[in-house]
């Protein structure tokens, strides 16, 4: 019963948007090529934090739904480029129609594994992961290629994440680009961003920019 009100909320919702949804014949996963990378990317990432630890059922289920959540946090393009309340597109909007959270926890990367819980264990895994990751993906967010290729400048008003170390999972630290400091040469390399915080400056090696939702 649970399970039928859950699918026709979301059908409701669906049409209320006018989203419509196609799917792929059965039997063949070839053609889901978006979602069978995901899975890769998934299965990767779970061995590299794994390792040759053991878990039971219940703390693999729960390694699995945060490492699931870290990747569905993730932002393609902008959804509003509002000053006041940037918002940013990503998977989790499709599952529950706003971006996915957790709670903030204690930083443990640097603490032995033999002082803590299976629980810590499992939080200082997903802390392992989502350093690695997110780094990773905002290089490739801001592949820019260097002095070879011209490349157009950042604009006033874009939307960027801003690369910062030690930040918690699912964080992704969103700002507006407010003014722009071009060299000599009229290349901008050093920009101001409007934060929920107040105003900061930051090299353009420190930014990536969001393209907008097509």
């Amino acid at each position: 019963m649970i399970e039928k009100d859950f699918h026709e909320a979301i059908h409701n919702y669906a049409c209320q948007q006018g989203i419509k949804f196609h799917f792929i014949p059965p039997c063949s996963p070839h053609m889901g090529g978006l979602w069978e990378a995901g899975v890769k990317t998934m299965k990767y990432h779970i061995r590299r934090v794994i390792g040759k630890a053991t878990f039971t059922f219940v703390e693999f289920s729960t390694l699995v739904c945060q490492v699931e959540a870290i990747l569905n946090s993730r932002p393609p393009c902008t959804l509003s480029t509002d000053p006041d309340h940037p918002q940013v597109l990503t998977p989790g909007h499709f599952l529950i129609g706003t971006s996915l959270l957790t709670f903030p926890g204690h930083y443990l990367k640097d603490v032995s594994s033999s002082r803590l819980s299976k629980w810590l264990c499992i939080q200082q895994m997903i802390q392992g992961l989502w350093s690695q990751w997110s780094q990773e993906y905002l290089h490739h967010l801001q592949q820019r290629s260097k002095w070879r290729i011209s490349q157009s400048n950042v604009k006033i008003g874009d939307l960027v994440l801003i690369k910062e170390d030690n930040l918690p999972p699912l964080v992704w630290k969103k700002a507006i680009i407010s003014d722009l400091h071009p060299g000599k040469d009229g290349v901008t390399r050093v920009v101001s961003l409007k934060t929920s915080t107040g105003t900061i400056k930051r090299p353009i090696i420190k930014i990536c920019v969001l393209p907008p939702v097509e």
